[in-house]
């Protein structure tokens, strides 16, 4: 009879300890799967961010290239401009020359420099 009260005392005991396994396990596994879902939560919340980021890193990217090329085509028509100019200057000098008949002393010495012959020296094999 004692080993009937005991062994029945044991399958109880035994009962109550799987029972509270089973609870602690079940607590251990929705911890498990809070922690999850946050950590999933949060890469999805890193994820919008760095989509974020890169489009506005590719946005300030093709702002600074956009503005380059506004300023290349900028500093083109000035380049452009610069040198109507300096043609349109040329031409007046030439007409004025044309009609004065008189070409200025500067321009005259660097024309007649190119067209002057040297002269051979005594000890040049060139006479």
């Amino acid at each position: 009879m004692l080993e009937a009260r005991v062994s029945a005392w044991e399958d109880v005991q035994r009962a109550k300890y799987i029972a509270r396994f089973k609870r602690e396990e079940a607590k251990i596994e929705a911890w498990e799967s809070l922690q999850c879902a946050e950590a999933d939560a949060e890469l999805r919340k890193l994820e919008v961010k760095l989509e974020k980021m890169r489009f506005e890193g590719r946005e300030k990217i093709l702002r600074r290239l956009t503005a380059s090329k506004n300023r290349a085509q900028e500093m083109l028509s000035s380049a452009e401009a610069h040198k109507s100019e300096q043609l349109t200057r040329l031409e007046m000098r030439a007409n004025q020359i044309r009609k004065s008949g008189h070409i200025p002393s500067s321009t005259f010495n660097v024309m007649c420099s190119l067209t002057t012959k040297i002269k051979p020296s005594s000890n040049s094999p060139f006479k």
